[in-house]
């Protein structure tokens, strides 16, 4: 779907999101709506459910999108919640794909805002809430909370960060500061707990469906920098996240195989396919530097086939 016609299905619905006071002033009053995806889920999802159905703001619409769990699905229709609605994809369509359906199927129902949500992640209770209350202090702008590892809490996956090039470029990841209390303006967020307003889905569209997994987040937030779009990292809102969980953690093959194709999908779209190519032998200079024959084939596969696409 083209910008403008996003424009224009986000007009369309701003009736759905206003309502008169009793002073005739105009409040928007829309719920909280979520899209989380479905695939090889089944160990975290029970827990993101309960999670969800334990939150202090209770006006929020969840949007399954079905990968391929049909184990996840089965616990979502037996719950019987109005509030949670499902998507079924034939096949494992990826996460862009899938987070795009998701939000084509909020914006129907006239959201103002999307959150996309992984469901490998544990979450406080006032987590809707809190973002809440960040969206109307920042309109207009993404966000996405503090993220900490699940199986060491003490250390941060996601504190901030920014896209830089050092010896290649990257995802550079702010470290966690407690000291820091106020909401940050940073140049990246990931999607792992990202509040997208409806206007910025205007600007920018959606993610784009040429990545199968990982970068469509990165390449997401270079679009809203280019637009002006901010960016927000509020670092006292906090969830717990259990990370690559559905491809078997970041040093499987299948892995390492979606995150350099996707790399180097990202580097050819944002900068070029010589700085694409550059970093391409340089990590598999380290590789072999490093005597890491095995990751070497590998990635280099992986990197050839996010090149030539």
């Amino acid at each position: 779907m083209a910008v403008s016609a996003l424009q224009q299905c986000i007009r369309q619905h701003e009736s759905v999101w206003s309502v008169k006071t009793g002073r005739g002033s105009v409040e928007r009053t829309s719920p909280l709506h979520l899209v989380t995806i479905l695939y090889r889920s089944g160990k975290s999802f029970p827990g993101f459910l309960d999670g969800l159905l334990d939150q202090d703001r209770t006006d929020w619409r969840l949007h399954v999108i079905d990968n391929g769990d049909p184990e996840s699905v089965a616990i979502v229709k037996a719950l019987g919640d109005a509030r949670i609605s499902i998507s079924r994809n034939p096949a494992n369509l990826g996460f862009a794909k899938a987070a795009n359906q998701g939000i084509r199927m909020a914006l129907t129902e006239g959201a103002k805002s999307v959150v996309l949500i992984n469901n490998d992640i544990i979450m406080p209770r006032d987590l809707l809430g809190a973002l809440s209350q960040a969206e109307h202090r920042f309109p207009g702008a993404v966000m996405s909370p503090r993220i900490m590892e699940a199986d060491s809490p003490g250390i941060a996956s996601y504190a901030g960060g920014s896209i830089r090039k050092q010896w290649i470029y990257d995802c550079v990841r702010y470290a966690f500061d407690p000291a820091v209390t106020e909401p940050q303006r940073v140049e990246f967020a990931p999607g792992c707990c990202l509040l997208i307003p409806t206007s910025a889905i205007g600007k920018v569209g959606f993610l784009d469906e040429r990545f199968f997994v990982y970068w469509e987040d990165t390449d997401f937030c270079v679009r809203l920098n280019r637009a002006g779009v901010p960016i927000y990292y509020l670092p006292t809102i906090s969830i717990l996240h259990k990370g690559a969980e559905s491809s078997g953690g970041t040093g499987s093959p299948i892995y390492q195989k979606h995150y350099y194709s996707s790399y180097m999908q990202f580097l050819k779209k944002n900068f070029g396919f010589g700085e694409a190519l550059a970093t391409m032998l340089r990590l598999a200079r380290l590789d072999w530097e490093r005597r890491k024959f095995s990751n070497l084939s590998r990635k280099t596969r992986a990197m050839l086939s996010g090149l030539m696409r």
